[in-house]
């Protein structure tokens, strides 16, 4: 049986907001079972709510309807940060300018926010777009770094050979493309280098293989005769990658 005095009904307190890591708050939203309006509440503050349109009959009759704020509907994924957090207090219903007094002011970096985040995105834009120029064009990163990246040399080999008292120089070895795109192979270059690192000799060679698709690869053999007895290692060139190996 239901009393007839009216039952005290929990009424709004405007407090500044909290967040996840301040009393372990977590922001969540509920519907009225009155009315069906959503209002918005910290957990950590108890399972009630205080409904924001429920503001007739006697569920009200101790709150005066002058001093009681109406605030726009919040839904649960509601982030602006000037919007005060409702929670569950009873007997209090904040003045107009005490609520404005409750939320905090927006700092500096609150309203750099936006720009930054406008830096960000041209950023990431601007390197995605020369990202898939480099792998869709094939040979425009060797026109503007001097080098095709994408191509690996692999399985490299050399050895000093000798026939009828000259020497000679073999080189053998693997090229592959790892990247996603097409790329140009013209000329594989050759350098014998000395013991100091000089470069004492070299050749070119063009192989019979001129573009490699991706995920494709190839392997060369090329010698170079009289080259003597005082080379100490092989530097081998393609695309501006370069792999060196001993003798």
């Amino acid at each position: 049986m239901q009393s007839g005095k009216a039952a005290k009904v929990p009424v709004m307190e405007i407090l500044p907001p909290l967040t996840r890591s301040d009393k372990g708050a977590e922001l969540i939203a509920q519907d009225c079972p009155q009315c069906g309006t959503r209002v918005r509440k910290a957990r950590s503050f108890g399972s009630r709510f205080v409904c924001e349109s429920c503001k007739s009959g006697d569920k009200i009759a101790e709150i005066d309807p002058a001093k009681a704020i109406r605030l726009p509907r919040l839904d649960i994924n509601d982030q602006v940060a000037s919007d005060p957090l409702l929670v569950l207090r009873k007997g209090f219903v904040p003045r107009q300018d005490e609520a404005q007094q409750s939320i905090p002011a927006s700092g500096t970096f609150a309203r750099m926010r936006p720009y930054l985040a406008i830096l960000f995105l041209a950023a990431s834009c601007g390197w995605l777009a020369s990202e898939l120029a480099m792998n869709q064009v094939p040979g425009i990163d060797r026109m503007t770094t001097g080098s095709v990246r994408g191509l690996d040399i692999s399985s490299l080999d050399a050895r000093q050979l000798q026939r009828n008292g000259e020497y000679a120089v073999q080189v053998r070895g693997r090229i592959t493309n790892r990247s996603s795109a097409r790329l140009p192979v013209e000329t594989i270059a050759i350098s014998l280098l000395d013991r100091a690192g000089n470069k004492a000799s070299d050749w070119i060679f063009h192989p019979a293989i001129r573009y490699l698709d991706p995920g494709s690869s190839f392997s060369f053999s090329t010698a170079k005769g009289n080259a003597g007895l005082t080379h100490a290692s092989v530097a081998v060139t393609v695309g501006g990658v370069t792999r060196q190996t001993g003798l």
